[in-house]
């Protein structure tokens, strides 16, 4: 029988230190790969180190973002290693650490293919993985024309956890940005969409935005565009209650990838109403699921919430029959089998 292998996992965002879709991702992913594999964690924390696992080493991440963040992940995984001696490192960042063992990249946002500069900056910090798992085809493609080895790029949508819809009684019609707060995720074009509304139609409806802010001087447009609309801004709100399970339509207007899937991927999976930009990136991860609209067109937007006001039990039903096919595809358990079988492949080659 063979042995249990020895996974050091890297991340430097985990819930609850975390709040954001990312950092719930990755505890998802930790969760998945505790359930076939010995494992160690190294973590990065930036609010506190006891909202990270006891048992793992923690790496304060204060002030440090994107390359410093990994840099200092690099660090401490190859301290943990001498200790640990893992079989295979699984990290969320972007750049190899060397503990001499294969090691499997874990990439969950969706880079926007035709940024050339962006994706050759990344694909420089790729080439030390044994595999790297990517979201979408289109980001797979863009990864191999600039040279990675097509054998060792995968496409491995990350996976998302559904939950249990319960909407609230009355006539209002509840709707929700949640998602990293900045001027590319397009919480504005919600609230201008919603602006747009008859008077008999905005006492019907009421806007959430919640999630972590990436930029505080677009927050404050954002309060200055929902002054006097249906609108609440919430951001970093950590509630007991997921704000999708109240919800009768996610809204997932990105301007450009990088945009986050887990907000979205969740809510098909959920069986949440959702409309999301017609990008290529963002369709690519849906498959065409949902309700798709055309980028920045707020009219559209406006229309699909119209609709729900006019029936919403049909769109809901809508959703509620494609939540299966979603999580065939995007479900938690597709995306471990996935990751299992990776793991399984790097560490059974000579």
């Amino acid at each position: 029988m063979r042995r249990a292998v020895r996974v050091l996992f890297l991340t430097t965002a985990l819930a609850p230190d975390e709040p954001s879709p990312a950092g719930q991702l990755h505890a998802d992913w930790l969760r998945d790969l505790r359930r076939h594999h010995l494992v160690d964690v190294v973590a990065g924390y930036r609010r506190d180190r006891r909202l990270i696992p006891s048992q793992a080493l923690g790496v304060d991440l204060c002030g440090k973002r994107g390359v410093g963040a990994a840099w200092a992940l690099r660090r401490a995984a190859w301290r943990r290693a001498r200790t640990f001696g893992p079989d295979v490192v699984v990290t969320t960042a972007p750049a190899a650490p060397r503990c001499g063992v294969p090691a499997v990249a874990l990439l969950a946002d969706l880079p926007d293919p035709a940024d050339r500069l962006v994706t050759r900056a990344r694909l420089s910090r790729l080439a030390g993985f044994a595999r790297v798992l990517v979201p979408a085809d289109a980001v797979r493609d863009a990864l191999v024309d600039l040279g990675l080895p097509a054998e060792r790029v995968l496409v491995s949508p990350p996976g998302a956890a559904a939950v249990r819809r319960s909407p609230p009684d009355g006539d209002t019609l509840r709707l929700l940005c949640s998602g990293p707060i900045g001027p590319a995720h397009g919480q504005h074009l919600a609230i201008d969409a919603v602006s747009r509304l008859s008077p008999v139609e905005k006492a019907r409806v009421h806007l959430r935005i919640t999630g972590h802010v990436e930029d505080p001087v677009y927050l404050g447009h954002l309060r200055v565009q929902a002054h006097g609309q249906p609108v609440a801004l919430q951001p970093d709100a950590d509630g007991p209650t997921d704000p999708l399970v109240g919800a009768h339509l996610l809204l997932a207007l990105p301007l450009r990838a990088p945009a986050t899937h887990t907000p979205l991927a969740r809510a098909l999976v959920s069986g949440v109403p959702a409309a999301w930009s017609d990008l290529p990136g963002v369709r690519a991860l849906t498959e065409g699921l949902g309700l798709p609209v055309p980028p920045n067109d707020v009219l559209a937007v406006r229309d699909i919430i119209r609709r729900l006001l006019d029936d919403e039990p049909t769109v809901a039903a809508e959703a509620a029959a494609l939540a299966e096919v979603a999580r065939a595809r995007l479900g938690l358990a597709s995306a471990e089998a996935r990751l299992k079988a990776v793991i399984d492949s790097v560490t059974s080659e000579p």
